[in-house]
């Protein structure tokens, strides 16, 4: 199941991101801050730095970096504070909608296991939420996106959604994982469904990434994909 905007996926993104970045709209993390709660991590520590992941001239061909994919993650890591309005802007206002259509139509139900790759802040993570499905988890490899993430995820339960439910809270708590898109930690068939929005336009290999959500993905599981 593919929910899909328009537009041309693998340019808008890198280049449109990387306009905050070069125009000082970015913030570059202390790099001696490494620890965060509740977030699974690999053994490394990756920050970000003072210099910006993308020069113009890396702009004309992005996607042929050889190191594309440690731009990538310097570029969210920079941008992490200003990620949701830069998503709001370049969609026109129709991002939170278009999440909330890509839940109904995955047709959430209390025995789903969520996994939403390349998931930011936690927009989509914590849109699955509300719906109340057995757990949730984000997976994101910028660790300044999950750290946001982490500090949002009581929103589900001021959701309107939620509320309604005669006052009780029964949302799942969203657990976060600082992982690859590429190398997904988890073990074949643990999902019933796979998320993804506004994140495979920036997958180092479209191909593997697509590989990876399918391979964790139960069969009879249902895939969202949004793009603009």
């Amino acid at each position: 199941l593919t929910v899909a905007a328009l537009f041309r996926p693998r340019r808008v993104g890198i280049a449109h991101m990387a306009f905050f970045e070069c125009h000082g709209l970015a913030f570059y993390s202390d790099p001696r801050i490494c620890p965060l709660d509740d977030v699974s991590r690999p053994p490394h520590c990756s920050r970000s730095r003072g210099t910006p992941a993308w020069t113009p001239e890396l702009l004309s061909a992005p996607h042929d970096a050889p190191d594309k994919a440690g731009r990538v993650r310097r570029m969210f890591n920079a941008i992490a504070p200003t990620y949701e309005l830069v998503n709001t802007l370049f969609s026109g206002g129709r991002d939170a909608a278009w999440r909330r259509k890509g839940v109904e139509l995955a047709c959430v139900t209390y025995e789903d296991n969520v996994l939403d790759v390349a998931c930011g802040t936690g927009d989509f993570a914590r849109a699955f939420a509300v719906a109340r499905p057995r757990c949730v988890i984000g997976s994101d490899f910028a660790h300044d996106m999950l750290r946001r993430a982490v500090g949002r995820s009581t929103d589900v339960g001021r959701s309107p959604a939620v509320s309604r439910s005669a006052g009780i809270d029964r949302s799942p708590a969203i657990r976060w994982s600082e992982a690859d898109a590429l190398r997904l930690p988890f073990a074949d068939g643990s999902f019933s469904i796979v998320s993804c929005a506004f994140g495979v336009r920036n997958f180092a290999d479209l191909d593997v990434g697509l590989r990876e959500m399918h391979r964790v993905l139960r069969v009879g599981g249902r895939a969202v994909v949004l793009e603009f």
